[in-house]
């Protein structure tokens, strides 16, 4: 009785450990992944979801803005935006 109590907490504690060094690496992972908005020139300024697996994006590239339509089948441009200069 007394082994099947201490192997079971055994048990336990390995799958408690195993957890914890995977949500460990996934936040490492998370932070150092080569993707994502590091000083370049696309930028997501805007997300909006509209349905499952259904979001329109405004993204910046460059001088230009794209509303974006995505879905499960894929992803559409819906407008292209051209910033205007000032001369101020």
């Amino acid at each position: 009785m007394i082994t099947d109590i201490v192997s079971t907490t055994g048990m336990l504690l390995a799958f408690v450990v195993i957890l914890f060094l995977a949500w460990q690496a996934s936040r490492y992972l998370g932070k150092n992944a080569p993707y994502g908005n590091k000083g370049g020139k696309m930028r997501i300024l805007e997300q909006l979801k509209v349905g499952n697996d259904q979001y329109i994006i405004l993204l910046k590239l460059d001088e230009n803005q794209y509303l974006l339509g995505t879905s499960q089948t894929g992803i559409q441009v819906l407008e292209r935006f051209k910033e205007e200069k000032t001369n101020e």
